[in-house]
């Protein structure tokens, strides 16, 4: 959570969620 696209973030953290 340091960069600086919200897109990319939040499929990120939406990702290790589902993981």
């Amino acid at each position: 959570k340091g960069f600086a696209i919200p897109s990319y973030t939040q499929a990120n953290d939406q990702t290790l969620k589902f993981v």
